[in-house]
């Protein structure tokens, strides 16, 4: 039996001999990035969390939901896993992390989910970890996932659902108007109390349309990327069409304090907060059994505060873990 010693020594040479073999199997950027932080030890706060599945990896498939590149793949091989799925919707990081992490480690599948949904057979997955990605689902596809979950789930099965989204937390709450605000309306650059605007959203479809419509006046561009907020993938192409072809538009403008959505196809939306009793409730209606549970970290805080207390919301994170029945 490995100890919890001689598992982390493997997961750290497992991420130093992906680091060596990356740039030759052609790793993008962000790809190299990311392996980066794993290699420096961002792996550890994933290994803590898996300390919540109360039953051993060993013999498991696992679904990453949301995997990006796939890096906490070698986390769940040091556990015993037999295969890890790795999910997501960019097409981006799929193909990347096939090419070099998948070469890496054969036991390691990628697969795009679509709308939510699963391309799985039923009752095939043991365990389902969500890490930092619930809140990033498009709400038109929340019961999809929550529902295909279920469904691949084997008897027994577990999901772990991780956020840092808590709306029962109320500072959390407090700060998340100004970030929506900020990767809706930018400006590029623009720092937020947890991260940098990249492109903003409005911006981002100034550029699909002008891509769609490349002789279309600036003016116009701007009044289209400005009321069609919160449209992605083919209802926003839809209705540039519609107003290019009639001069007539619904208009959408963003209302601030509301989460902005992503006009790519996947409609990924931006920091989705929720209370983990709606989360828990939304699952127990897939037949699961759900709690809230909590991360190692929170230990001794929680051993400071007064017996009964309720801790729904006293952390900016939660934990949701689910079974299926045997």
């Amino acid at each position: 039996m490995t100890s919890l010693a001689e598992r982390h020594q493997a997961i750290s040479a497992a991420y130093r001999d992906l680091q060596s073999r990356e740039g030759a199997l052609g790793a993008t950027p962000g790809f190299v990035s990311r392996t980066a932080d794993y290699a420096a030890g961002a792996w550890g706060y994933d290994e803590q969390l898996l300390d919540l599945i109360p039953a051993p990896l060993a013999g498991m498939t696992v679904l990453d939901y949301g995997a990006k590149y796939g890096h906490t793949a070698p986390v769940f091989l040091a556990r015993g896993a037999k295969r890890v799925i790795a999910v997501d919707v960019e097409d981006e990081y799929l193909e990347a992390g096939a090419k070099v992490l998948g070469t890496v480690f054969p036991q390691v599948q990628y697969l795009r989910s679509e709308r939510g949904m699963l391309a799985l057979q039923p009752e095939t997955v043991d365990l389902i970890l969500v890490n930092e990605v619930i809140s990033h689902i498009n709400p038109a596809y929340l019961e999809n996932f929550y529902a295909d979950c279920a469904r691949v789930l084997t008897p027994g099965g577990f999901l772990l659902i991780s956020d840092g989204n808590n709306l029962a937390n109320v500072p959390m709450r407090a700060g998340l108007p100004d970030i929506w605000d900020a990767w809706e309306n930018g400006p590029e650059g623009r720092k937020t109390e947890r991260d940098v605007v990249a492109i903003p959203y409005i911006q981002r479809r100034a550029n699909i349309i002008s891509k769609r419509h490349p002789g279309l006046a600036a003016d116009k561009i701007d009044y289209l990327a400005r009321n069609t907020s919160g449209l992605f993938g083919e209802g926003l192409l839809a209705a540039v069409d519609a107003y290019v072809r009639t001069g007539s538009l619904t208009e959408r403008p963003y209302r601030y304090g509301t989460c902005p959505t992503n006009p790519g196809p996947g409609g990924v939306v931006m920091e989705r907060a929720f209370w983990p009793t709606d989360v828990a409730r939304a699952l127990e209606l897939q037949a699961l059994t759900a709690k809230q549970v909590f991360h190692s970290q929170y230990a001794e805080a929680i051993k400071s505060l007064p017996q009964g207390t309720d801790l729904t919301g006293t952390f900016s994170m939660f934990q949701i873990l689910a079974q299926k029945p045997a």
